[in-house]
């Protein structure tokens, strides 16, 4: 500790910040914790240079942390909080004259008056509806009370997803980034309450379905849609669900076993309208997109960067899109083979491993990451994995073979 503490102040600071930053990072859908406020036990220096920095951040996980965070904040002040993760509850207490949530995550929320960015996961420790006489003693609020009382005795429940967090008085909060860690049977209607006109980063996830009041998103650049399972976007074209966005990065992924399966007139929407400047593009788990769309995608994308596709064939292979790849990418990510009860097209994927050794590897500028994952058949066939290998080692190209969808994040 003493050796850390010797280094200079900026380099401690970048420290905390690079402490901060992997905490957050959620790994299989899985909510942070508050375990980084530990780190300011440590000593009287540690927590007067790295406070600032981790007031910042608070995850609120179920609710006695929640109540615990109401009755007293701590080294979180929530006016300096910028980043939450939360899990909410979604159910709200029906009475005779009005409605609340079952949680007091909306009293949180209403406090965090500096919040920009939200992720929202489910609450796997949410409060049970035969409330404990000790729980409710220990409310700060009197009203509160009664109407718990009042609801367990009229067990009038609905799921009202955002109306959980944020109560009609707190307004329509303006949230620079929205992300939802939803599992596949959760229902959620995004913009209810949540403004969408200020969102710059959006992720959806389980069963959601935009709300009709939604507006404009003008400033929206980020979109990432994982494991949705209801039929809203089968009903929509990506072009109208977020009307006004200038994407810079989409990225799909099946996520589910009934998930949304992205197609062909989603993709030429995208490439046409709001995506039409796409600089990082991926697309997980591909089994209704046809070769010619992408083909079409493909040309039309002339600042694609980052292109990241896993694709399953059914009934056609006829195009050698990535002969179109645009040749401002620099990261290629490419996965194929064929649904379970179809015949694979050996040939045109045959064809697409000569593409990429004959034009995408020899591009320049050259490509700065590559990760591929073919069928056995083709990758032993003429030596083509070692050959791939000598290629790119001599153009100092990274290479990986094999499933790299596990290390791609969505």
């Amino acid at each position: 500790m003493l050796t850390f503490l010797l280094l200079p102040l900026e380099l401690r600071l970048a420290v905390y910040e690079t402490f901060l930053a992997q905490h957050q990072s959620v790994h299989q859908s899985q909510q942070p914790s508050n375990e980084h406020i530990r780190v300011l036990r440590t000593c009287t220096q540690i927590y007067h240079e790295a406070s600032p920095i981790f007031a910042r951040y608070i995850s609120l996980l179920h609710e006695r942390q929640i109540h615990a965070f109401l009755a007293c904040p701590g080294v979180i002040q929530p006016s300096q909080v910028l980043w939450a993760d939360v899990a909410n509850d979604g159910r709200l207490l029906h009475t005779d004259k009005n409605s609340y949530p079952l949680s007091q995550l909306y009293l949180a929320m209403r406090m965090l008056s500096s919040l920009q960015h939200l992720r929202v996961f489910d609450c796997r420790q949410g409060l049970p509806i035969s409330l404990h006489c000790e729980y409710l003693s220990c409310l700060h609020c009197c009203s509160l009370q009664y109407v718990f009382y009042a609801a367990m005795r009229s067990k009038q429940i609905s799921l009202q997803f955002e109306q959980a967090m944020f109560a009609e008085s707190s307004g329509r909060p303006s949230l620079y980034s929205y992300e939802l860690f939803l599992n596949p049977h959760t229902r959620s209607k995004p913009f209810s309450m949540v403004a969408s006109q200020s969102l710059r980063c959006l992720r959806l996830s389980g069963e959601c379905h935009i709300s009709a009041d939604v507006k404009a998103m003008p400033h929206l650049r980020r979109l990432v849609l994982y494991g949705v399972t209801s039929n809203y976007f089968d009903r929509n074209n990506l072009q109208d669900c977020f009307f006004g966005a200038e994407l810079t990065e989409f990225s799909y992924a099946v996520g589910a076993k009934n998930g949304f399966l992205i197609r062909d007139h989603h993709i030429r929407s995208l490439a046409s309208g709001i995506g039409r400047n796409l600089r990082k593009l991926v697309l997980l788990g591909c089994s209704r997109l046809t070769s010619v769309a992408l083909a079409e995608c493909l040309g039309a994308l002339s600042n694609l960067e980052y292109f990241a596709l896993s694709m399953i064939t059914v009934d056609e292979l006829d195009v050698n899109f990535l002969a179109l790849l645009p040749r401002t990418v620099s990261t290629l990510k490419f996965s194929i083979t064929n649904a379970g009860y179809t015949m694979p097209f050996i040939a045109q994927e045959r064809a697409i491993c000569n593409t990429l050794e004959d034009d995408v590897f020899n591009r320049v500028p050259r490509l700065l990451r590559i990760a591929v994952d073919f069928r056995p058949l083709l990758m032993d066939e003429e030596g083509r994995r070692e050959r791939w290998e000598t290629i790119l080692r001599h153009r100092r190209t990274p290479l990986y073979i094999g499933n790299w969808m596990q290390r791609e994040d969505v």
